[in-house]
């Protein structure tokens, strides 16, 4: 009862903290054993910190300190409460540093390396509201081939990193990990693009427009295609998303992409994005940062694209790290 007590006063304490020194004073009186020696090291009248505590005292209902010839020592009650106040003031110093942090690095600039494809709307809309709440933050991004991504972020070129099947690293954190899944694009008039979903043997017979083998969404193109013991022979390739999105788009085949890839067309109703029954191996896209890195606005737009992404990919699976 004693305990509950203690962590109630606490916490209503807790909301007085932004106008009033109280729990300081508890604590600093803990530590030294007197009011006399508090208030000199709080630079704080004597009589104020003994009338705040004996008011304390009175809404608890019980002494917080007992009283001795020359020194005040902790009651058990006292001991309970101190134990809170410490935890309370370390939490508030933690959320303190944040906030100053914030303050601090509100012209500064924040660079992200990412794979081609990811340029999107997506990204865009995100940057838009980003900079609508932070609008002296500097956002900076770099095109990286996928398996340059994790050098830019661990040498310091870059902030954070975004792309697929990035391998683990102990020199990065994952901020977030996210299942994409790669569906059938069509032009918007394909026969296919009234299908609510798709085998890949329904693709089979039309001219396909395939990311070329230096793309990783091509490996899983070709796992898909070899376990179904299909032939795979695409009449187009390219190593360039926008250019696989514009052909597909002008009728002349159709792609296996994930959703992100062509976020932009199918807003604009040009291509048509159908979910794949047949299991293929979901792209997994990362967004990591340095490991040792606690940078508060690189995380903030961190939690920013993962939102985004993840409304894109409802049915994905989602693994977030906890941002410190």
């Amino acid at each position: 009862m004693l305990h509950a007590n203690a962590a109630k006063l606490v916490r209503e304490a807790s909301l007085r903290l932004l106008h009033s020194q109280l729990l300081r004073y508890v604590d600093e009186v803990a530590r030294a054993g007197s009011i006399r020696k508090a208030s000199v090291k709080l630079n704080i009248a004597s009589s104020s910190i003994n009338r705040q505590i004996l008011a304390l005292e009175a809404e608890l209902g019980s002494p917080i300190f007992h009283r001795l010839h020359r020194r005040l020592r902790l009651t058990p009650v006292g001991e309970i409460l101190v134990d809170h106040v410490r935890r309370t003031l370390k939490d508030l110093g933690r959320a303190v540093g944040q906030i100053e942090d914030l303050k601090g690095i509100r012209r500064g600039t924040v660079t992200v390396a990412l794979v081609g494809g990811l340029a999107s709307s997506l990204i865009i809309r995100v940057c838009s509201d980003f900079r609508e709440r932070y609008p002296m933050i500097k956002l900076v991004f770099r095109r990286y081939d996928g398996d340059k991504i994790a050098a830019a972020v661990t040498s310091g070129e870059c902030d954070l990193g975004l792309s697929f099947l990035l391998p683990d690293d102990p020199n990065l954190a994952v901020v977030a990990a996210i299942d994409c899944y790669v569906g059938a694009i069509v032009p918007k008039d394909h026969p296919l693009a009234k299908r609510a979903s798709v085998r890949i043997s329904d693709c089979v017979g039309f001219p396909m427009v395939l990311p070329d083998e230096t793309m990783m969404v091509r490996g899983v193109i070709n796992t898909g295609f070899e376990r179904l013991s299909m032939a795979l022979y695409p009449e187009m390739e390219s190593n360039s998303i926008e250019m696989i999105r514009g052909f597909v788009a002008s009728g002349q085949g159709i792609s296996f992409l994930n959703q992100i890839n062509v976020n932009d067309e199918r807003a604009q109703g040009s291509i048509v994005f159908i979910p794949i029954i047949d299991k293929l191996r979901p792209l997994n896209l990362r967004i990591v940062r340095r490991a040792k890195d606690q940078q508060i606005i690189p995380n903030l737009l961190a939690t920013a694209i993962r939102a985004a992404v993840e409304e894109l990919e409802p049915g994905s699976s989602l693994l977030i790290s906890k941002l410190v």
